[in-house]
């Protein structure tokens, strides 16, 4: 092959074959080296290539001759190619970072290295190609890693910034009602209840957040995991659900149940009983006083879907939006300006993830709200 260049040190300088190099020497070289090598007409098309990117781009030996390059891109990328080359342009090295397509029509990224350079008195592109997937799947996934981190960061410091603030409003109000109660239990019984009933309230509330406290500091930190098992969901919320009825009485609301009382179902206990719990003060919080709350439990085939409904405010599509966002902690004040993190919906909902479902939300604004999600049947 008389009049092929060479490239030293790759540095794309021009240099004629020395007479001692033979056509069988020179294609042995050609076909060895490890990057794919392309040798381009000023129109784009392919006079010759090496086996390194014939099986680069899952052609046969030999397929690749005559091949215009767009053949070898995206299709958006393939239209903004010129038909011919312009002399101006046919001067200086290039680098740079491309998708191609292989044959398949499947991509992969690449870095390309070309040099104009004169064979038989034609000009050629001589092009050096490097399959970079594996590098840009590693930056692709740091980038990932970097996001979350910083994502987590962010939602780990707006969370300590509401707690700082949250936390100190019932532990008042449970040293303050505490002063009360000592002073009136002697001398009048009926504001001592009353300041009972208000430390009820603002006991709960510090338990609750300092629950989903602990619960979404397991979570995040990946030291929680869940402990499958079988069990009768009706003697299971028989126990349970009786003091969840004390919050909701605190504000005259009703409560009633619907669930099979002979129904084995197969999850986490404790998962499941903070998932039901945390959605029950949330209905307790967003229903008016005097209103409605149904725990209902629906089943289907291997599936038992359980239900959270109450009569309260609702919420407005952008409002489930942000509930579903797994990167924003959401709260607003509730009917009675009852107070919250946000912290215990978004436990609920990387709970259920480790259960294996999905909590699913159905709400207008002035309607009330459903919260539901399944769970399997044993």
């Amino acid at each position: 092959m008389p009049g092929f260049i060479i490239f030293i040190n790759m540095s794309f300088k021009e240099q004629p074959i020395k007479e001692e190099i033979s056509h069988s020497e020179f294609k042995t070289l050609f076909d060895i080296a490890t990057d794919g090598i392309f040798i381009e007409d000023e129109t784009g098309t392919i006079i010759d290539c090496n086996q390194a990117a014939e099986k680069m781009f899952g052609y046969q030996p030999g397929e690749l001759k005559n091949v215009h390059i767009s053949k070898l891109v995206p299709p958006d990328y393939a239209a903004t190619l010129p038909e011919h080359i312009r002399d101006e342009h046919l001067t200086g090295d290039a680098y740079a970072e491309r998708v191609n397509m292989k044959k398949d029509g499947s991509f992969f990224s690449t870095e390309i290295c070309t040099k104009w350079a004169t064979i038989k008195g034609k000009k050629r592109l001589i092009a050096f190609i490097h399959d970079i997937s594996s590098r840009k799947t590693i930056e692709n996934e740091l980038k990932l890693a970097k996001d979350e981190l910083e994502q987590t960061i962010a939602t780990r410091d707006t969370f300590l910034s509401i707690l700082s603030h949250d936390l100190k409003s019932p532990m008042q109000s449970i040293m303050g009602f505490t002063d009360l109660l000592d002073e009136a239990i002697d001398h009048s019984p009926k504001e001592a209840r009353e300041y009972v009933e208000q430390l009820k309230i603002a006991t709960n509330a510090s338990y609750t957040l300092i629950d989903n406290l602990l619960q979404w500091t397991l979570s995040q930190t990946k030291r929680i995991e869940p402990l499958i098992e079988d069990f009768i969901l009706g003697s299971f919320c028989a126990s349970h659900i009786q003091a969840l009825q004390e919050i909701a009485h605190l504000k005259k609301i009703t409560v009633t149940k619907q669930f099979p009382e002979n129904l084995t179902i197969r999850t986490d206990k404790n998962m499941l009983l903070f998932v039901v719990r945390n959605l029950f003060i949330n209905a307790v919080k967003f229903t008016n006083p005097g209103g409605a709350i149904a725990i209902i439990v629906k089943t289907s085939q291997n599936k038992a879907r359980i239900l959270i409904k109450d009569s309260g405010i609702g919420l407005t599509q952008k409002q489930i939006d942000k509930i579903n966002d797994r990167h924003t902690i959401y709260s607003t004040h509730g009917t009675n300006t009852e107070k919250g993190t946000g912290l215990g919906l978004k436990v609920c909902t990387d709970f259920l993830e480790m259960m294996g479902t999905r909590l699913d939300i159905e709400s207008a604004p002035g309607e009330g709200s459903t919260f539901s999600f399944e769970i399997p049947v044993a």
